[in-house]
């Protein structure tokens, strides 16, 4: 039997003291659901809102590479290389408050032991954004969050009434903490996220006259919608789906392998023109496949993204030919990103559409989608 890790910390049990912070690994149920069947004892969603949120365009983390020889750091994956760092400098999540609230639920009910804290954020200085604090922090605790952090710290916003503007700010800070008690909503649990001493120190001094943790509601009157069962229908197309998915990740490793090995244009070329045959054939191949209505979605998804990646190894494949002592910097091509888009659309609707899904088949699925995905 193994050992015991769980921690109690704000009357809040956790199966152990490993969490994810809000971060882009948190930005989807999907990714949520994951880290908790690998172990993490707990997670923070990213921050919601309730304003309109563009997020950031192209790719919104870069990854570093280096080497031992030069040392020099840079996003190109030269020989010898290997990872040095990443960064993001994405915005908080573009998922409406609609989006997340039955993807907690669906959560909640597939890991009930584990805690799942919600990231929350408005504005300050009119009775709208307080309001907006509110119905927020209402809405993701009638659906099943076990704590809420408070985003007093996001330094790039593009309004003067949120993230860090009001983290630097005693008064704000303790406005927003305060509507726990004066509004009645009931908040389980609290959790404010500051990253400069002085926003902690000016927070630790506000939070002196308001309760952090409040009787959590029973959760017996939560209800949340029971999963959805699998027809033999859908069974034997996820079937099929995982056998022709096969054949697809072997085609694109193919091209892959050779396109970043030191190769003749012509090898690169009939490199290329055996891969989109292939692919072609894959297509034709997923198009054929008896779909279940309710599959679309995904499938239409997973279709998308085969097309893409041929645009992207053709360019792939020109820049290999135009200069073959480097691999070209193709972290921005467009039909890099959509691809690993659509296959993480594809992903999150199955998700969503099995919240209690077998794990060795959720496995199998998702062991594909990842290993077809270029990314």
């Amino acid at each position: 039997m193994g050992a015991d890790l769980s921690v109690r910390f704000t009357g809040l049990r956790f199966e152990n003291p490993f969490l994810l912070s809000s971060a882009p690994p948190t930005e989807s149920d999907s990714n949520i659901l994951r880290a908790f069947d690998a172990g993490w004892g707990g997670v923070v969603t990213k921050t919601i809102g309730l304003h309109p949120v563009t997020n950031v365009a192209g790719p919104k983390t870069k990854f570093m590479r280096t080497d031992p020889e030069t040392t020099r750091i840079s996003m190109q994956k030269r020989a010898g290389s290997a990872l040095h760092s990443s960064w993001n400098w994405e915005l908080i999540s573009d998922k409406t408050i609609d989006w997340w609230l039955p993807r907690i639920a669906r959560i909640k009910q597939a890991h009930p032991h584990r805690i799942l804290v919600a990231s929350i954020m408005a504005g300050s200085g009119s009775d709208k954004e307080l309001a907006a604090w509110q119905t927020l922090a209402k809405a993701c605790q009638e659906q099943g969050a076990d704590a809420f952090e408070l985003n007093l710290s996001c330094p790039h916003m593009d309004r003067k009434d949120m993230g860090s503007n009001i983290g630097k700010d005693q008064a704000l800070i303790a406005t927003r903490l305060n509507l726990s008690e004066n509004e009645d909503a009931d908040l389980a649990h609290v959790i404010t996220e500051l990253k400069s001493q002085e926003a902690v120190y000016q927070a630790s001094l506000a939070a002196l006259a308001f309760t952090f943790v409040l009787a959590p509601p029973p959760r017996s009157d939560r209800t949340v919608a029971g999963p959805s069962p699998m027809t033999a229908e859908e069974r034997r197309y996820f079937a099929e789906l995982t056998v022709l998915l096969d054949d697809g990740i072997a085609n694109r490793r193919h091209v892959d392998g050779v396109l970043k090995s030191e190769a003749s244009a012509e090898a690169y070329t009939t490199a290329f023109e055996i891969y989109r045959a292939r692919q072609d054939g894959f297509l034709r191949r997923l198009d054929a496949l008896s779909v279940p209505a309710r599959l679309k979605p995904a499938h239409d998804a997973i279709r998308r993204a085969a097309e893409r990646q041929v645009g992207f190894y053709r360019d792939f494949k020109d820049g290999r030919i135009r200069d073959p002592r480097e691999l070209p910097n193709l972290l921005d091509h467009s039909d890099l990103r959509e691809s690993d888009y659509d296959l993480h659309r594809a992903w999150d609707f199955i998700r969503q559409t099995y919240p209690v899904l077998d794990p060795r088949l959720a496995e199998a699925i998702e062991r594909r989608l990842c290993s077809f995905d270029i990314v």
